[in-house]
């Protein structure tokens, strides 16, 4: 599958064996139960008619109770005990023969299987005697539900899985009812009962009539679990042909039976993945925590005077008079005054020791404030913090998933997997939380200015160098002779062309940095990348009008078109603050629309330039090129805000429902810079080395 490798190193040996590239190990960056996933809502609720068998699983994982509401109309469906057969053939035979038979009253049948290569066999054994029928496999959804809408009516046959047609009603045609309704066969025993009451509640629904029968052989996977053999021994001995079926309540409840231990052991089964992942879900919930925090530009401060309180409690735990190593070990992370320090180690107190050793620590913070700044530390805390527990925590996972791939063989000294993973797994949170300390506290403690990207840490956006640099490659790349749509197409980048652009026009639908670029640069170059509002610009400037200044007279039209424009602003600021006005009072921007007699519209989720990648064809409205950009720009809270369509005349309410975020490019597009940002840094690394060399001689 695209996009999917093996992990542990499986993936790059079956590279090897094959002769292919071998391109380096993935690394597992998160993971999540389905069960824990679903428990981050903060209400979760249902409606199925086929719940009320996995009670017990929705009590004892969600804490559910599942309530079973009686139906709208009496259920007078027959459910008619199972047929058993000697084998597989002989089962597909009688089958088809019933279909023939009720086909041939009228009425329309429905018949469930197991898989798709269950269905291609029964539908071949349709075609051999004759009988049209329809086939669903759920491919072709929109087809398929076409197909759906006909199994009504008189002497239809269609044949699906499971999971075809699933959600749909079957709606009986004219003078059905009267022949006794829709017929629904199965095929097989499911393992749950759930997926068989599923397929028979596809028949007799609001009072209709129906049937429903299942066709079972001991051939089928759960009668060779259960006792399948023995029943086929006991009707060999009967001589029972194969196409003669038997009909028994009791063998009807083995079966049942059968599906209860399944279900059981399915259940047991996902009760220990939930099990197991609650307890690293208490590592996740507290590095997920700290990461939000800086996603959110959050200040972290509290955190780090944590992480120093914790660290300093650890280094001065005893004195030098036990620990020989007091002293290095402290300055190893904070480098304070040794003489100082040397003194706080020889005290025997151990409160006094920490105190006076947190004193000198905090001293040493508010030194490091100074002398970078206040928002630069901030911005330092944040990337150091992010980018050293973002890295332990992917070492995490890994060490989790070997802990947990051999916890078992704990069972083999009479302990319990589950408390030894309990217990371990702390070990390995705690030491992660060690190494968190370490690391953040020498990193933030020792960095100079420098060191320091200051653009970068100060910006709360944090601009890309990858992508920078990519923009950057475009330019040297199309200043060499290529086009710049071929530069653009060889990154799986897209070009637009625009005429006659203003710079105060370029500015609000750009950005103020993409204008100046683009007018400081000459005819038939390309303009120095720039950043514009969703991201970097590369602009080839073909050719530049001068336009002679106006008279008073030449611009009056210009003017009143200003004022006029100014006016509009007006009335949009006023109908802002009562659309806003109607929201703080709780209104919705349905009732919105409602009050002021306007058509809401819902687009699927497109990118900036309007197009729709789950359906190319989709076409937008042609206003959507006035409100894209509008849109791009709103948070993702669901608040509405009104945009002008046309200046003066026509405005839009807009809000955002839902978005995904942007994934970066792939790297197989931009490898080649990647390895030459590489180059220059490690280039730049020696070139320092050497600088600090020859610094070293001239102070000697």
């Amino acid at each position: 599958m695209h996009g999917r490798r093996y992990n542990e190193g499986l993936h790059q040996a079956i590279e090897a064996k094959e002769h292919v590239a071998v391109q380096q190990e993935s690394m597992t960056l998160a993971t999540i139960s389905f069960q824990n996933y679903f428990r981050l809502y903060d209400k979760l609720s249902g409606m199925t008619g086929t719940a009320f068998t996995e009670a017990e699983e929705f009590q004892q994982i969600y804490g559910l109770d599942v309530i079973q509401i009686p139906s709208n109309k009496p259920m007078i469906r027959e459910d008619r005990p199972d047929k058993i057969f000697k084998n597989e053939e002989g089962k597909i035979k009688a089958l088809v023969a019933d279909v023939k038979e009720f086909q041939k009253q009228g009425r329309p049948v429905l018949i469930g299987s197991a898989s798709i290569a269950k269905n291609e066999r029964i539908s071949a054994a349709l075609k051999k005697a004759g009988i049209a029928h329809e086939v669903l496999n759920a491919k072709n959804n929109e087809h398929e539900a076409s197909i759906v809408a006909k199994a009504g009516e008189k002497g239809a046959v269609t044949l699906a899985t499971n999971i075809a047609g699933r959600g749909t009603d079957i709606v009986l045609a004219k003078g059905v009812k009267e022949l006794g309704g829709l017929v629904v066969l199965g095929s097989e025993r499911h393992e749950a009962r759930r997926i068989d009451n599923q397929l028979r509640g596809r028949g007799g629904r609001q009072g209709d009539p129906g049937v429903t029968q299942f066709y079972v052989s001991a051939e089928d996977d759960l009668m060779r679990i259960f006792q399948g053999d023995r029943i086929a021994k006991l009707m060999d001995r009967l001589g029972v042909e194969d196409d003669m079926p038997i009909e028994n309540r009791a063998v009807s409840k083995t079966l049942e039976a059968a599906q209860k231990r399944v279900e059981g052991y399915n259940y047991d089964s996902r009760k220990n993945v939930v099990q197991y992942d609650n307890v690293i879900n208490r590592h996740r919930k507290v590095v997920y925590k700290i990461r939000r925090q800086i996603l959110e530009g959050e200040n972290i401060t509290g955190e780090i005077n944590k992480l120093i309180d914790e660290r300093v409690k650890e280094l001065t735990l005893l004195p030098s008079k036990n620990n020989r190593n007091f002293v290095s070990d402290f300055t190893t992370v904070f480098p304070v005054d040794e003489e100082k320090i040397t003194a706080i180690a020889k005290e025997k107190k151990d409160n006094i020791r920490y105190q006076k050793a947190r004193a000198l620590v905090t001293a040493l913070y508010k030194e490091r404030e100074q002398e970078l700044g206040e928002e630069l530390i901030r911005g330092v805390e944040r990337e150091v913090y992010m980018q050293v527990v973002d890295v332990l925590w992917m070492n995490h996972l890994e060490n989790m998933q070997h802990l947990r791939d051999g916890i078992h063989w704990r069972s083999v000294g009479q302990r319990d997997p589950l408390v030894e993973y309990r217990s371990e797994s702390q070990k390995l949170f705690d030491s992660l939380q060690a190494t968190l300390r370490q690391e953040v506290l020498n990193t933030i403690f020792h960095v100079k200015r420098q060191d320091v990207n200051q653009s970068a840490m100060t910006d709360d956006r944090y601009e890309s160098e990858l992508i920078e640099a990519a923009a950057k490659s475009v330019v040297a790349q199309a200043s060499g002779g290529k086009s710049l749509a071929e530069v653009a197409n060889g990154l799986g980048l897209s070009v637009t062309s625009t005429n006659n652009v203003t710079k105060s026009n370029l500015a609000g639908s750009a950005s103020s940095a993409v204008a100046d670029a683009v007018f400081a640069a000459p005819q038939g170059s390309i303009a120095k990348p720039a950043r514009g509002k969703l991201g970097w610009a590369v602009v080839r400037v073909d050719k530049i009008n001068q336009v002679a200044a106006k008279s008073i007279e030449q611009a009056r039209t210009e003017i009143e078109a200003e004022l006029t424009k100014t006016r509009s602003e007006e009335m949009l600021t006023e109908m802002t603050s009562e659309v806003e006005d109607a929201f703080a009072d709780g209104s919705t921007i349905a009732d919105m629309a409602k009050q002021n007699g306007l058509k809401i519209e819902t687009s699927p989720k497109l990118l900036a330039n309007g197009r729709d990648i789950s359906n190319p064809a989709y076409k937008p409205i042609p206003e959507m090129q006035v409100i894209l950009p509008a849109a791009f720009q709103l948070e993702t809270n669901g608040e509405a805000q009104l945009i002008e369509i046309v200046p003066g005349e026509r405005f839009a309410m807009i809000a955002i429902a839902d978005f995904e975020e942007a994934a970066p490019p792939p790297l197989a597009t931009v490898r080649a810079i990647v390895q030459q940002q590489w180059a220059l840094a490690e280039g730049a690394k020696g070139a320092r080395a050497v600088a600090e060399r020859i610094r070293k001689a001239v102070d000697s």
